[in-house]
């Protein structure tokens, strides 16, 4: 193999010769054993093995990374097919022609639907709709995931969740506990200031307990626009199933305001698209898949809100037992 200049073998084959710039060459073992040569160019960074032996070329061994630091090679060594063409120098490879990889996330709903799906890792037993626990730092950066969500749909919706997120960063509870449900024990003696009577307002029990009755109503919204419902129908379902229960007159009249801003169903699923390759029904596969994550963490945060009660209550005895 020449030094000073190169050609592709597949291109060889179709006539044609490109020069190669002048590489420092560095021996190196390959990662089968063989003797082999890796061209490091150290102004672009990029670092390419080849093999010594005629017609054997690396497979993905291209890395872009600024500047040299490592000789990690990836991949196996193989007899190379001419059609398999590659050019470390990106000029004309089969492979720019491919279309783009798909974005890893086809709806806005992909990333907190993958995160509140880690929350319940291992929590949720078959046949159970309550899970034992959640896990808590990935179900808190879902909820912000689902803040930026939201947003883009337009009625600021967003806002309903991001005023209780922030008190779950703010709260005092034990930071090092991973589980929510011991995390949320912890802020226990913050609710002594009200005597053990109610919720104090900025904290992580008073956030979870609306948290957990405004996910139900996204839940419901989702589930209805997955079912064919247009979204004034989709929205007056979800709200009389969930926060319409929760809410006095005033709240109520600004939460109406606020749906009211919400497009057509259509125009609202294309505003949750990831990026122009999705389309709506992307949209709605993920919706569906987030209606089937979200569901059992708005079970978890209702179940638990009834647990803190009682553990305020016993607590309260406790207090006054001791007096």
């Amino acid at each position: 193999m020449a030094t000073e200049t190169s050609s592709r073998p597949a291109a060889s084959q179709r006539g044609r010769e490109e020069s190669r710039p002048q590489l420092p060459i560095i021996s190196s073992p390959g990662p089968a054993g063989d003797d082999a040569q890796q061209l490091i160019d150290a102004s672009g960074g990029v670092l390419v093995a080849t093999s010594q032996a005629e017609n054997v070329a690396p497979r993905n061994l291209i890395y872009h990374v600024g500047e040299v630091k490592t000789t990690k090679l990836v991949g196996d060594w193989d007899v190379a097919d001419p059609a398999e063409d590659y050019d470390m120098y990106g000029q004309d490879c089969p492979g720019d022609d491919l279309p783009p990889t798909p974005p890893a996330h086809l709806s806005l709903l992909g990333p907190p639907t993958r995160l509140f799906e880690a929350a319940l890792e291992g929590q949720l037993c078959s046949g159970e709709s309550v899970p034992r626990d959640l896990h808590r730092q990935p179900f808190v950066n879902g909820l912000e995931e689902l803040v930026d969500a939201l947003d883009h749909m337009g009625g600021n919706l967003g806002s309903y969740l991001q005023t209780n997120v922030q008190k779950l960063h703010a709260s005092k509870a034990e930071r090092s506990h991973g589980g929510y449900r011991q995390w949320l024990h912890s802020e226990l003696p913050v609710h002594g200031q009200n005597g053990y009577t109610s919720f104090v307002d900025n904290s992580a029990w008073m956030a979870n307990l609306w948290l957990g009755w405004t996910l139900e109503f996204f839940v419901e919204l989702f589930g209805q626009l997955v079912e064919g419902c247009q979204t004034p129908a989709a929205v007056d379902a979800a709200y009389n199933r969930s926060l319409y229960k929760h809410h006095n007159f005033f709240q109520r009249t600004a939460f109406g305001v606020a749906v009211k801003r919400l497009p057509a169903r259509q125009d609202l699923l294309l505003s949750l698209r990831a990026g122009e390759g999705s389309t709506a029904h992307d949209v709605l596969e993920e919706l569906g898949r987030f209606v089937r994550a979200a569901r059992p963490i708005v079970e978890f945060c209702n179940s638990i809100s009834g647990e803190l009660d009682g553990l305020m209550y016993r607590e309260r005895k406790l207090q006054r037992g001791s007096r």
